[in-house]
């Protein structure tokens, strides 16, 4: 999994496609970093914002430890 965060620590922004399915998975997972701000509103001043990323690393654990313990618990049934 680190190998894959280092490109969550990079500032980006997102242009949503018009895709409604598709934009809400995006933005249902902006969501879960508290991350909306990404989402392109015709400026890019938001790239200046810093972005967290401890705390993302964290709820990127938490992520991954609740979906452990979910096969865990699934697969030994």
């Amino acid at each position: 999994m680190q190998r894959y965060f280092r490109y969550f620590l990079r500032n980006f922004v997102v242009f949503l496609s018009g895709n409604k399915g598709r934009d809400s998975r995006i933005i249902n997972l902006l969501k879960l970093f508290n991350m909306e701000n990404r989402i392109y509103n015709g400026s890019l001043s938001n790239l200046d914002e810093r972005i967290d990323t401890e705390r993302n690393k964290k709820i990127c654990e938490e992520i991954r430890n609740e979906a452990i313990e979910y096969l865990k618990k699934n697969i030994s049934k």
